[in-house]
């Protein structure tokens, strides 16, 4: 007996003895009511933002409408429903949630800091600036697949933060993915309003298709095996990154610029403006098919492919470029202008009507293949 009694003296010292960072993970296990009396008392007794630290919360229902400037760290909720609820300049740090509807609810100002929510609801809620960084969003239930769709948002930024199955769909808001993972992420529908910036992100298998976004700009970032169809766009941005998926069936896109990024293709889309510079060296195809556009500008591009295939435009303009193929079959062009361009082996322009043609400094490679069967134009090697 007495041996227990030191040992319990002991553990007691030993306890009072250890860093806050230590007792930290010690959390202190509230019901309902506990947990109500312990908000009111901090934001009651606190003029700046309350802390509330290492508690776990778990089988309830907040009974609260309303949680305002407050920062919970090191905090473990499960299986709570805070549907219909509003958080108000609320800061989340260090914190795991586990199966949490928050169907309905108004989240303004509200951050997410080093948390993993997994199984987390918040359809139909309305969002104005939520943040996640150095984060983890993960949907593992097939029930709540849909966990953050038709949501209604000014701006969703995510930043050093992983995705994985997860759906945004007919939502409307501004996403901001930097440093960031997507895996099996999905937003089609987004809705008039909605805009998409990726920057320095990796995605793989995410779907914004038959979306209407202001922008999407995607730089510094690597997106495969992906959709984007029948979107409408009013600026497309492509900079220095890598997309192996097709941008097609879309309803308009305003203006396309692409910059020393591989693989454009754009199809079936009508285009006001597109300007493609930079292409890499390992640039498969730069592909247009059955497009309306006003005008296309490719420079400095070493393309294996470019292809204008039943395409219809007023201008285009194709200058110091190293081209394996150039396929400008069955389209109807205004103006083409071909400037300080090689192409190596395949020139097609069957069933090509072209108004006016500017080809100057332009060289074959020994051997090419060249059909211009049914065209009003010729272009011959000059340089």
């Amino acid at each position: 007996m007495l041996n227990k009694i030191i040992l319990i003296l002991l553990l007691s010292m030993t306890l009072m003895l250890m860093p806050e960072t230590s007792m930290a993970f010690f959390k202190n296990t509230l019901n309902v009511d506990e947990f109500h009396q312990l908000v009111d008392e901090e934001t009651k007794n606190n003029d700046a933002k309350a802390q509330i630290n290492n508690i776990e919360i778990s089988g309830f229902t907040l009974t609260d409408k309303h949680f305002e400037n407050i920062q919970f760290n090191n905090t473990s909720w499960k299986n709570i429903n805070a549907e219909n609820k509003t958080f108000n300049n609320v800061v989340f740090e260090d914190c795991s949630f586990d199966n949490i509807d928050l169907r309905n609810s108004t989240l303004i100002n509200v951050v997410f800091k080093k948390c993993t929510l997994k199984n987390v609801v918040l359809n139909n809620s309305t969002i104005k600036n939520l943040r996640f960084e150095k984060s983890k969003l993960t949907s593992t239930d097939t029930n709540v697949r849909n966990s953050y769709r038709n949501l209604v948002a000014d701006k969703i930024t995510f930043e050093e933060t992983e995705l994985k199955n997860i759906n945004f769909f007919d939502s409307k808001a501004e996403f901001y993915f930097n440093n960031s993972k997507l895996d099996d992420v999905t937003g089609m529908g987004l809705k008039l309003g909605s805009a998409l910036y990726f920057n320095n992100t990796t995605a793989f298998d995410i779907d914004f298709s038959s979306s209407n976004l202001s922008t999407l700009e995607v730089k510094n970032s690597n997106i495969k095996n992906s959709k984007a169809n029948g979107c409408t766009i009013g600026r497309l941005l492509l900079e220095n990154s890598v997309l192996d998926f097709p941008i097609s069936g879309g309803k308009s896109f305003d203006s396309v610029i692409s910059n020393n990024t591989g693989n454009v293709v754009v199809s079936g889309t009508p285009i006001k403006k597109m300007k493609i510079t930079g292409c890499p060296k390992d640039t498969r195809i730069v592909k247009f098919g059955g497009d309306i556009f006003d005008s296309v500008e490719i420079e400095n591009c070493n393309a294996s492919d470019i292809v204008f295939f039943r395409s219809t435009g007023k201008y285009v303009s194709i200058e110091n470029a190293d081209i394996y193929k150039l396929d400008l079959r069955s389209s109807n062009i205004e103006y083409l202008k071909l400037n300080n361009i090689n192409i190596e082996t395949e020139l097609y322009y069957d069933k090509t009507n072209v108004k006016k043609l500017e080809a100057t400094n332009i060289s074959f490679g020994d051997g090419l293949e060249h059909t211009r069967e049914g065209s009003n134009i010729e272009i011959k090697p000059n340089k």
